[in-house]
Protein backbone atom coordinates (compact mmCIF):
# COMPACT_ATOMS: atom_id res chain seq x y z
CA UNK A 1 0.00 0.00 0.00
CA UNK A 2 1.72 3.39 -1.39
CA UNK A 3 0.37 5.45 0.97
CA UNK A 4 2.30 8.66 2.64
CA UNK A 5 2.48 8.08 6.19
CA UNK A 6 1.43 4.26 6.79
CA UNK A 7 3.88 1.73 7.50
CA UNK A 8 3.69 -1.76 5.79
CA UNK A 9 4.53 -4.83 8.03
CA UNK A 10 5.71 -8.31 7.26
CA UNK A 11 3.75 -10.24 10.02
CA UNK A 12 5.15 -13.69 8.83
CA UNK A 13 1.49 -15.48 8.93
CA UNK A 14 1.03 -18.16 6.59
CA UNK A 15 -2.51 -17.68 6.09
CA UNK A 16 -5.44 -14.86 6.26
CA UNK A 17 -5.25 -12.32 8.85
CA UNK A 18 -9.09 -12.51 10.38
CA UNK A 19 -8.11 -9.53 13.25
CA UNK A 20 -5.79 -7.03 14.78
CA UNK A 21 -6.16 -5.26 17.52
CA UNK A 22 -4.37 -2.20 19.39
CA UNK A 23 -3.96 -2.27 23.28
CA UNK A 24 -4.95 0.78 25.29
CA UNK A 25 -2.06 2.82 24.77
CA UNK A 26 -1.08 1.98 21.21
CA UNK A 27 1.96 0.45 22.07
CA UNK A 28 1.04 -2.96 21.40
CA UNK A 29 -0.51 -4.31 18.41
CA UNK A 30 -1.74 -8.22 17.83
CA UNK A 31 -2.96 -9.93 14.75
CA UNK A 32 -4.61 -13.36 14.19
CA UNK A 33 -4.41 -15.82 11.39
CA UNK A 34 -6.04 -19.05 9.68
CA UNK A 35 -2.04 -20.47 10.08
CA UNK A 36 -3.88 -20.58 13.56
CA UNK A 37 -1.26 -18.37 15.40
CA UNK A 38 -1.67 -14.91 17.75
CA UNK A 39 1.43 -12.67 17.02
CA UNK A 40 1.93 -9.83 19.39
CA UNK A 41 3.78 -6.65 18.13
CA UNK A 42 5.72 -3.98 20.12
CA UNK A 43 6.65 -0.46 18.67
CA UNK A 44 10.06 0.52 19.00
CA UNK A 45 11.54 4.41 19.86
CA UNK A 46 11.88 4.71 16.41
CA UNK A 47 7.87 4.32 15.27
CA UNK A 48 8.64 0.94 13.83
CA UNK A 49 6.57 -2.41 15.30
CA UNK A 50 8.74 -5.60 16.22
CA UNK A 51 7.80 -9.18 16.41
CA UNK A 52 7.17 -9.46 20.15
CA UNK A 53 5.90 -13.27 20.43
CA UNK A 54 4.00 -15.54 18.76
CA UNK A 55 1.99 -17.91 20.04
CA UNK A 56 0.69 -21.38 18.37
CA UNK A 57 -1.85 -22.71 21.25
CA UNK A 58 -5.27 -22.85 19.05
CA UNK A 59 -6.93 -25.64 17.59
CA UNK A 60 -7.81 -24.29 14.87
CA UNK A 61 -7.53 -20.97 12.93
CA UNK A 62 -7.91 -18.14 15.17
CA UNK A 63 -10.81 -15.09 14.00
CA UNK A 64 -10.61 -12.55 16.61
CA UNK A 65 -8.37 -11.20 19.38
CA UNK A 66 -9.04 -8.63 21.78
CA UNK A 67 -7.16 -6.97 24.93
CA UNK A 68 -8.24 -6.30 28.03
CA UNK A 69 -7.70 -3.12 30.21
CA UNK A 70 -4.46 -3.22 31.29
CA UNK A 71 -5.38 -2.35 34.63
CA UNK A 72 -6.48 -6.15 35.18
CA UNK A 73 -2.85 -7.14 33.61
CA UNK A 74 -1.75 -8.11 30.18
CA UNK A 75 -4.43 -9.98 29.06
CA UNK A 76 -5.75 -11.08 26.00
CA UNK A 77 -8.87 -13.47 24.53
CA UNK A 78 -9.12 -15.51 21.21
CA UNK A 79 -11.34 -17.03 19.61
CA UNK A 80 -11.18 -19.83 17.03
CA UNK A 81 -13.24 -21.36 14.37
CA UNK A 82 -12.76 -24.65 16.52
CA UNK A 83 -15.53 -22.69 19.08
CA UNK A 84 -13.52 -22.32 21.78
CA UNK A 85 -11.91 -19.70 23.49
CA UNK A 86 -8.46 -18.92 24.57
CA UNK A 87 -7.51 -16.15 27.57
CA UNK A 88 -3.77 -14.89 26.84
CA UNK A 89 -1.83 -13.87 30.52
CA UNK A 90 1.78 -12.19 30.14
CA UNK A 91 3.66 -13.63 33.20
CA UNK A 92 7.10 -13.36 34.70
CA UNK A 93 9.15 -16.68 34.35
CA UNK A 94 11.25 -17.31 37.74
CA UNK A 95 12.70 -20.19 36.27
CA UNK A 96 14.44 -18.29 33.36
CA UNK A 97 17.31 -16.68 36.26
CA UNK A 98 17.21 -20.25 37.84
CA UNK A 99 17.82 -21.77 34.85
CA UNK A 100 20.71 -19.16 33.73
CA UNK A 101 22.17 -17.30 36.39
CA UNK A 102 23.58 -14.36 34.21
CA UNK A 103 20.10 -13.46 33.01
CA UNK A 104 19.37 -10.64 34.11
CA UNK A 105 15.82 -9.91 33.52
CA UNK A 106 13.05 -12.14 34.16
CA UNK A 107 11.71 -13.62 30.71
CA UNK A 108 7.96 -12.91 30.01
CA UNK A 109 5.82 -15.88 28.56
CA UNK A 110 2.46 -16.34 27.94
CA UNK A 111 0.03 -18.45 29.84
CA UNK A 112 -2.87 -20.26 27.88
CA UNK A 113 -6.47 -20.78 29.79
CA UNK A 114 -8.94 -22.42 27.34
CA UNK A 115 -12.40 -21.59 28.80
CA UNK A 116 -14.90 -21.79 26.71
CA UNK A 117 -16.05 -24.40 23.82
CA UNK A 118 -19.24 -24.39 22.38
CA UNK A 119 -21.44 -26.28 20.01
CA UNK A 120 -21.98 -22.67 17.79
CA UNK A 121 -19.48 -20.93 16.11
CA UNK A 122 -18.28 -17.73 17.90
CA UNK A 123 -18.74 -14.50 15.90
CA UNK A 124 -17.07 -11.85 18.36
CA UNK A 125 -16.17 -11.35 22.05
CA UNK A 126 -15.84 -8.38 23.89
CA UNK A 127 -14.18 -7.06 27.52
CA UNK A 128 -16.55 -4.66 29.40
CA UNK A 129 -15.50 -1.64 30.49
CA UNK A 130 -13.29 -1.63 33.32
CA UNK A 131 -15.75 -0.10 35.64
CA UNK A 132 -17.72 -3.43 35.06
CA UNK A 133 -14.61 -5.24 35.78
CA UNK A 134 -13.28 -8.12 34.18
CA UNK A 135 -15.99 -9.54 32.25
CA UNK A 136 -15.69 -11.38 28.58
CA UNK A 137 -19.04 -10.98 26.49
CA UNK A 138 -19.16 -13.75 23.59
CA UNK A 139 -21.49 -13.59 20.51
CA UNK A 140 -22.65 -16.74 19.02
CA UNK A 141 -23.72 -17.63 15.40
CA UNK A 142 -27.32 -19.04 17.20
CA UNK A 143 -27.88 -15.60 17.98
CA UNK A 144 -26.98 -16.16 21.91
CA UNK A 145 -25.11 -13.63 24.27
CA UNK A 146 -22.94 -15.41 26.89
CA UNK A 147 -21.02 -13.28 29.69
CA UNK A 148 -18.22 -14.36 31.54
CA UNK A 149 -16.94 -13.00 34.86
CA UNK A 150 -13.15 -13.37 35.93
CA UNK A 151 -13.01 -13.40 39.79
CA UNK A 152 -9.04 -13.84 41.01
CA UNK A 153 -6.95 -11.97 38.76
CA UNK A 154 -3.67 -14.20 39.68
CA UNK A 155 -5.79 -17.01 38.68
CA UNK A 156 -7.79 -16.84 35.66
CA UNK A 157 -9.26 -19.99 35.67
CA UNK A 158 -11.69 -19.36 38.28
CA UNK A 159 -14.28 -17.99 35.78
CA UNK A 160 -18.33 -18.20 35.78
CA UNK A 161 -20.38 -18.06 33.07
CA UNK A 162 -22.97 -15.63 34.70
CA UNK A 163 -25.37 -15.10 31.42
CA UNK A 164 -26.60 -16.96 28.81
CA UNK A 165 -29.03 -15.03 26.79
CA UNK A 166 -30.96 -15.05 23.12
CA UNK A 167 -31.16 -12.05 20.98
CA UNK A 168 -31.54 -13.16 17.55
CA UNK A 169 -32.70 -16.16 15.81
CA UNK A 170 -30.72 -15.29 13.29
CA UNK A 171 -27.82 -14.64 14.20
CA UNK A 172 -25.21 -11.90 15.85
CA UNK A 173 -22.19 -10.40 13.95
CA UNK A 174 -20.57 -8.03 16.65
CA UNK A 175 -21.32 -6.34 19.84
CA UNK A 176 -20.11 -3.68 21.88
CA UNK A 177 -20.19 -2.36 25.32
CA UNK A 178 -22.10 0.87 26.58
CA UNK A 179 -18.69 2.94 28.16
CA UNK A 180 -20.67 5.25 29.88
CA UNK A 181 -19.60 4.24 34.00
CA UNK A 182 -22.67 6.56 35.28
CA UNK A 183 -24.98 4.68 33.30
CA UNK A 184 -27.23 2.80 36.00
CA UNK A 185 -27.82 -0.42 34.17
CA UNK A 186 -25.46 -2.14 31.91
CA UNK A 187 -26.00 -1.87 28.21
CA UNK A 188 -24.70 -3.81 24.70
CA UNK A 189 -25.18 -2.84 21.55
CA UNK A 190 -25.58 -5.62 18.98
CA UNK A 191 -25.53 -6.10 15.09
CA UNK A 192 -27.60 -9.17 13.89
CA UNK A 193 -27.39 -11.35 11.00
CA UNK A 194 -30.25 -11.05 8.14
CA UNK A 195 -31.96 -14.29 7.28
CA UNK A 196 -29.49 -14.20 4.14
CA UNK A 197 -26.23 -14.51 6.24
CA UNK A 198 -28.06 -16.84 8.82
CA UNK A 199 -26.92 -20.17 8.90
CA UNK A 200 -28.44 -22.74 6.60
CA UNK A 201 -32.10 -23.55 7.07
CA UNK A 202 -33.05 -26.63 8.43
CA UNK A 203 -36.18 -28.14 9.06
CA UNK A 204 -36.90 -26.67 12.16
CA UNK A 205 -36.09 -23.07 10.81
CA UNK A 206 -32.36 -21.54 11.23
CA UNK A 207 -29.83 -23.29 13.83
CA UNK A 208 -32.65 -25.37 14.77
CA UNK A 209 -35.10 -22.43 16.35
CA UNK A 210 -38.57 -22.78 15.36
CA UNK A 211 -39.82 -21.16 12.05
CA UNK A 212 -42.31 -18.95 13.98
CA UNK A 213 -39.66 -16.76 15.74
CA UNK A 214 -37.79 -16.42 12.79
CA UNK A 215 -40.89 -15.01 11.20
CA UNK A 216 -41.42 -12.59 13.65
CA UNK A 217 -37.88 -11.32 14.09
CA UNK A 218 -37.98 -10.91 9.83
CA UNK A 219 -41.00 -9.01 10.53
CA UNK A 220 -39.78 -6.88 13.12
CA UNK A 221 -36.88 -5.74 10.46
CA UNK A 222 -34.79 -4.73 13.46
CA UNK A 223 -30.62 -5.83 12.89
CA UNK A 224 -29.61 -3.16 15.44
CA UNK A 225 -30.41 -3.79 19.24
CA UNK A 226 -29.20 -2.91 22.26
CA UNK A 227 -29.00 -5.22 25.20
CA UNK A 228 -29.62 -3.82 28.86
CA UNK A 229 -28.28 -5.85 31.47
CA UNK A 230 -30.44 -5.31 35.26
CA UNK A 231 -27.36 -7.65 37.06
CA UNK A 232 -24.10 -8.78 35.98
CA UNK A 233 -23.84 -9.84 39.41
CA UNK A 234 -25.35 -12.74 39.67
CA UNK A 235 -26.73 -15.65 37.34
CA UNK A 236 -30.12 -14.52 35.84
CA UNK A 237 -31.41 -15.63 32.57
CA UNK A 238 -34.29 -13.35 32.53
CA UNK A 239 -32.26 -10.31 34.39
CA UNK A 240 -32.36 -8.53 30.90
CA UNK A 241 -34.26 -6.50 28.37
CA UNK A 242 -34.20 -5.09 24.93
CA UNK A 243 -34.64 -1.50 24.32
CA UNK A 244 -37.14 0.38 22.28
CA UNK A 245 -36.20 2.94 19.93
CA UNK A 246 -38.04 6.48 20.19
CA UNK A 247 -37.14 8.63 17.12
CA UNK A 248 -37.63 12.04 17.55
CA UNK A 249 -37.28 12.76 13.79
CA UNK A 250 -39.61 11.03 11.29
CA UNK A 251 -37.12 10.59 8.56
CA UNK A 252 -34.61 8.65 11.03
CA UNK A 253 -36.87 5.56 11.24
CA UNK A 254 -36.50 5.09 7.60
CA UNK A 255 -32.20 4.51 8.09
CA UNK A 256 -33.00 1.66 11.17
CA UNK A 257 -30.85 -1.33 9.42
CA UNK A 258 -33.16 -4.22 8.31
CA UNK A 259 -30.43 -6.28 6.51
CA UNK A 260 -26.92 -7.86 8.15
CA UNK A 261 -25.16 -5.49 10.51
CA UNK A 262 -21.23 -6.49 10.38
CA UNK A 263 -20.54 -4.50 13.05
CA UNK A 264 -21.27 -1.98 15.70
CA UNK A 265 -19.32 0.21 17.96
CA UNK A 266 -20.15 2.29 21.14
CA UNK A 267 -17.66 5.51 21.79
CA UNK A 268 -16.13 6.64 24.94
CA UNK A 269 -18.99 9.68 26.49
CA UNK A 270 -16.25 11.90 26.72
CA UNK A 271 -18.41 14.12 28.71
CA UNK A 272 -21.57 14.60 26.25
CA UNK A 273 -25.03 14.17 27.61
CA UNK A 274 -25.99 11.49 24.52
CA UNK A 275 -24.37 8.51 23.10
CA UNK A 276 -23.08 7.58 19.93
CA UNK A 277 -22.95 4.30 18.39
CA UNK A 278 -21.88 3.68 15.21
CA UNK A 279 -23.23 0.67 12.54
CA UNK A 280 -22.52 -0.57 9.82
CA UNK A 281 -23.60 -3.76 7.05
CA UNK A 282 -25.27 -4.07 3.89
CA UNK A 283 -27.06 -0.60 3.91
CA UNK A 284 -24.02 1.47 4.23
CA UNK A 285 -22.86 2.82 7.61
CA UNK A 286 -24.49 4.88 10.04
CA UNK A 287 -24.09 6.92 13.22
CA UNK A 288 -26.81 7.31 15.82
CA UNK A 289 -27.22 9.81 18.51
CA UNK A 290 -28.85 8.59 21.58
CA UNK A 291 -29.91 9.55 24.63
CA UNK A 292 -32.02 6.83 27.57
CA UNK A 293 -34.77 8.49 29.06
CA UNK A 294 -34.86 9.51 32.74
CA UNK A 295 -38.94 8.97 32.43
CA UNK A 296 -38.57 5.33 30.54
CA UNK A 297 -35.88 2.87 31.26
CA UNK A 298 -37.15 0.42 28.59
CA UNK A 299 -36.59 3.44 25.51
CA UNK A 300 -33.74 4.82 24.07
CA UNK A 301 -34.31 8.04 22.19
CA UNK A 302 -32.83 8.35 18.87
CA UNK A 303 -31.92 12.21 18.45
CA UNK A 304 -30.54 11.66 14.93
CA UNK A 305 -29.07 9.48 12.55
CA UNK A 306 -26.78 10.19 10.05
CA UNK A 307 -26.23 8.02 7.02
CA UNK A 308 -21.99 8.43 6.05
CA UNK A 309 -22.20 7.08 2.97
CA UNK A 310 -24.93 7.59 -0.50
CA UNK A 311 -27.64 5.59 -1.83
CA UNK A 312 -25.58 4.60 -4.74
CA UNK A 313 -22.37 3.37 -2.88
CA UNK A 314 -24.72 1.17 -0.52
CA UNK A 315 -26.08 -0.73 -3.42
CA UNK A 316 -22.65 -2.20 -4.27
CA UNK A 317 -20.71 -2.28 -1.17
CA UNK A 318 -20.69 -3.76 2.22
CA UNK A 319 -19.29 -1.67 4.66
CA UNK A 320 -17.84 -4.57 7.29
CA UNK A 321 -15.89 -2.80 10.20
CA UNK A 322 -16.50 0.76 11.82
CA UNK A 323 -14.72 2.06 14.57
CA UNK A 324 -13.86 4.94 16.80
CA UNK A 325 -11.01 7.29 17.90
CA UNK A 326 -10.70 7.84 21.51
CA UNK A 327 -12.58 11.47 21.48
CA UNK A 328 -15.22 10.11 19.13
CA UNK A 329 -13.99 12.96 16.62
CA UNK A 330 -13.13 10.46 13.79
CA UNK A 331 -14.81 7.35 12.64
CA UNK A 332 -13.05 4.95 10.06
CA UNK A 333 -14.86 2.40 8.16
CA UNK A 334 -13.47 -0.80 5.81
CA UNK A 335 -15.49 -2.10 3.04
CA UNK A 336 -16.12 -5.15 0.31
CA UNK A 337 -13.99 -3.07 -1.92
CA UNK A 338 -10.83 -2.94 0.68
CA UNK A 339 -11.38 0.55 0.86
CA UNK A 340 -10.73 2.89 4.16
CA UNK A 341 -12.54 6.05 4.55
CA UNK A 342 -12.10 8.09 7.88
CA UNK A 343 -14.76 10.55 8.64
CA UNK A 344 -14.68 13.85 11.43
CA UNK A 345 -17.10 15.51 12.96
CA UNK A 346 -17.66 18.83 11.90
CA UNK A 347 -20.59 19.94 14.07
CA UNK A 348 -23.57 18.30 15.65
CA UNK A 349 -24.66 15.98 13.45
CA UNK A 350 -22.49 16.68 11.25
CA UNK A 351 -19.39 14.35 9.27
CA UNK A 352 -17.19 15.01 6.10
CA UNK A 353 -15.04 12.50 4.90
CA UNK A 354 -11.23 13.72 5.34
CA UNK A 355 -9.56 10.60 3.85
CA UNK A 356 -9.83 7.01 1.55
CA UNK A 357 -7.74 5.02 1.72
CA UNK A 358 -7.56 2.26 -1.54
CA UNK A 359 -6.02 -0.78 -1.91
CA UNK A 360 -5.35 -1.77 -5.50
CA UNK A 361 -4.16 -5.13 -6.50
CA UNK A 362 -0.59 -3.63 -7.41
CA UNK A 363 -0.05 -2.50 -3.67
CA UNK A 364 2.46 -3.94 -1.37
CA UNK A 365 1.88 -6.59 0.32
Amino acid sequence: MNQEGFQAINTFHQDIIHDISFDWYGQRLVTCSSDRNVKIWHKNQSGKWDLYHSITNQEGPVRKVKWAHPQFGTILAACSMDRSIHIYQEYKDITSIQKDPNEQQLQKQWKPIKIYNDKEVIEDMKFAPIHVGLILAVARADGRISIFQFKDLLNLQIHEQISNISVSPLGINSISWNKNRFDKKHMIAVGCKDRDTSQTKNQNGINGVNQKYIDEEIKSGQSFKIIVFNSLQTVNAQDHYQMKFEFQESNAQQLMHTQNVSDVSWSLINGRSFHLIATCGKEGARIWYMKQLSTNQNVIQVIKVIDLFDQNYRESIEVQKISWNIMASLVATSDSNNEIKIFKCVGMGKWEKIKSIKETQDSEQ
